[in-house]
């Protein structure tokens, strides 16, 4: 996109325009098949940390809400039970990163629990085609990495406060957003509702000094519930601030 055209448009609808009209097509077949490799790989990460007292504990934190049974919408790893799509993408988020082997590091952040969580918990919602969920995962991608690079903070200000989960939120909006079929108009709304509920850059104070580290480490879960309850208010007719970036 030329910049002239980005300076018309801005920023936050210039990424939802390329967030829906990424296709297959245009894909490399090595970025295809990186994909499908992601998807493989983070389910197997949260299939080991299902077994974990940690993914116990969120568990039964969603149980409590009496929301999870054998006939939800999405699958919760590993457990043999389904939950609403925010619920379960949150429980296997946190599963994908227990045991810390979850994928997906790119300049910063754990991407996979955050992408290939959302997108599986709306596909199952959406019922969606196989080749459907290979694109929004891989926009999905592409969104939060482009996001990743452009806050990423200088090594001074790391030391003090920083944090993946904020941008890693837009890729649950976009997964979201794209099976919702959201129009562009809803998307940049999904954008700026997210940024409204997104978590804040939390990093520099995960008790790295003051053992056991907390569970939110990597933060890869939450920003799923922040990302998909984004996109379905959008859906709905929520309106969000349209220059969130």
């Amino acid at each position: 996109m030329d910049d002239a055209r980005l300076k018309q448009i801005g920023e936050t609808r210039a990424l939802a325009e390329f967030a829906l009209s990424l296709k297959l097509d245009d894909c490399p077949p090595d970025v295809i098949h990186q994909a499908k490799r992601c998807t493989i790989e983070t389910l197997a990460c949260a299939l080991g940390g299902s077994r974990t007292p940690l993914v116990r504990t969120a568990l039964n934190a969603m149980e409590r809400m009496g929301d999870v049974h054998a006939n939800g919408i999405a699958t919760i790893v590993g457990a043999g039970k389904r939950t609403a799509p925010d619920r379960a993408a949150f429980v296997n988020g946190v599963a994908a990163n227990a045991l810390d082997y979850d994928g997906g590091v790119v300049l910063q952040g754990h991407y996979g629990g955050t992408v290939i969580f959302a997108t599986l918990a709306m596909a199952e919602l959406t019922k969606c085609s196989g080749r459907e969920f290979v694109e929004a995962v891989i926009a999905a991608y592409e969104v939060t990495t482009r996001i990743g690079e452009a806050t990423r903070p200088t090594p001074e200000y790391r030391r003090q406060v920083s944090g993946y989960g904020p941008h890693q939120g837009f890729a649950a909006v976009v997964a979201a957003g794209r099976l919702l079929k959201l129009d562009v108009d809803r998307m940049v709304n999904a954008f700026g509702i997210y940024g409204t509920f997104a978590p804040l850059p939390s990093s520099a104070q995960w008790n790295w000094r003051n053992r056991p580290l907390t569970w939110t480490k990597d933060m890869v879960a939450w920003p799923s519930v922040s990302g998909i309850n984004a996109a379905l208010l959008a859906e709905s007719g929520f309106l969000g601030p349209r220059t969130i970036l």
